[in-house]
């Protein structure tokens, strides 16, 4: 496992769940829908503000789509 689970991501609030240790998303407030997701896997570092661990970018957006789709139906 290279990371946390995604697994029931959607719909929480960001910095909970598996994420709780992850020092970028301490403080967040904002929920994990469509909108923030796509905006986060496109570029985690103009989402969130400051540094992440999080290096890859995701710039197209039909894989964006699906990778938002995947983690919904999980």
């Amino acid at each position: 496992m290279i990371g946390p689970s995604l697994d029931g991501v959607v719909g929480k609030q960001a910095g909970t769940k598996d994420f709780k240790n992850y020092r970028a998303l301490k403080g967040a407030s904002h929920i994990w829908n469509e909108a923030n997701l796509n905006a986060w896997i496109e570029n985690p570092k103009a989402f969130i503000g400051k540094p992440t661990a999080m290096i890859v970018n995701v710039k197209d957006e039909d894989e964006r789509k699906a990778i938002i789709e995947y983690m919904k139906a999980n």
